[in-house]
């Protein structure tokens, strides 16, 4: 229903607080009390801020699992469904499934929606340096970007091999083939193209699965024409596999009785 959600605009502020209220109205309604919901401010020249909720891990001081993506776009009537709409929405889906599963974990899961992406990953910067400021250790982190585009209906999820770690990366490759059963397919952006780039350069671990090969991804992204009708949700649904057994995986569930 946003015109757009840009970093400088109050519905790029209001984006920012739906995601805020859909996290913790999830939490609510599982009865779960172990998830904290935060703003990370984006310095000083963007409204939006990115947003950060945590499911609490029960061994304290363990390196955390973060699973992102960036809710901004370009502005004056950019819907952004695919970007990143899709990558949005695989996150929070991602976060609904496992809060609803009852399960806890040894490790905390932060689930990150960043603003101003767009703007050359300023709000992915903030989140970054607010970890380190205290000094919250993050064992892995997985972007989304873009998650609902089939090029010519493509059953390959995408792997990026750039500004990533490369042991992560195949550790992503071995969840896709395990849990998820789909092709794959590598490619590189060629430049720091997400969010994961902010993490990597900081030296922590960091992996980007993909829609398409890079040059194939969807063609409508950053104009008003990047609509629900333009995204395959079969296709999305296997991000959301993927992230949920990087979750799992990564954060150690916790045995129950």
């Amino acid at each position: 229903r946003f015109p757009d959600r840009y970093a400088l605009s109050d519905t790029g502020v209001q984006a920012a607080e739906w995601l805020k209220l859909q996290v913790e109205t999830i939490a609510k309604n599982a009865g779960r009390s172990d998830l904290s919901v935060r703003f990370v401010k984006t310095g000083s020249s963007y409204k939006q801020p990115s947003v950060v909720a945590t499911i609490a891990g029960t061994e304290p001081g363990a390196e955390g699992v973060v699973i992102g993506g960036h809710m901004d776009t370009l502005s004056n009537n950019k819907p952004g469904a695919d970007d990143d709409g899709s990558g949005s929405v695989t996150v929070l889906e991602t976060a609904r499934v496992i809060l609803n599963s009852g399960m806890k974990f040894k490790r905390p899961l932060h689930f990150v929606w960043y603003a101003a992406e767009e703007q050359g990953l300023v709000g992915s910067q903030y989140v970054v340096s607010d970890f380190v400021a205290q000094k919250i250790p993050v064992r892995g982190v997985l972007q989304l970007d873009m998650t609902g585009y089939q090029y010519q209906n493509d059953e390959r999820m995408w792997i990026m091999d750039d500004y990533v770690d490369e042991s992560l990366s195949k550790f992503v490759n071995d969840l896709i083939v395990k849990y998820v059963g789909a092709p794959i397919g590598h490619s590189k952006c060629g430049y720091a193209c997400s969010d994961h780039a902010s993490w990597n350069r900081k030296g922590f671990k960091a992996a980007m699965p993909f829609e398409a090969q890079m040059n194939l991804d969807n063609p409508n992204i950053h104009t008003r024409d990047d609509t629900r009708e333009g995204m395959s949700l079969s296709h999305m649904v296997k991000f959301s596999k993927l992230a949920i057994a990087f979750a799992t995986e990564l954060a150690e569930p916790v045995a129950t009785k």
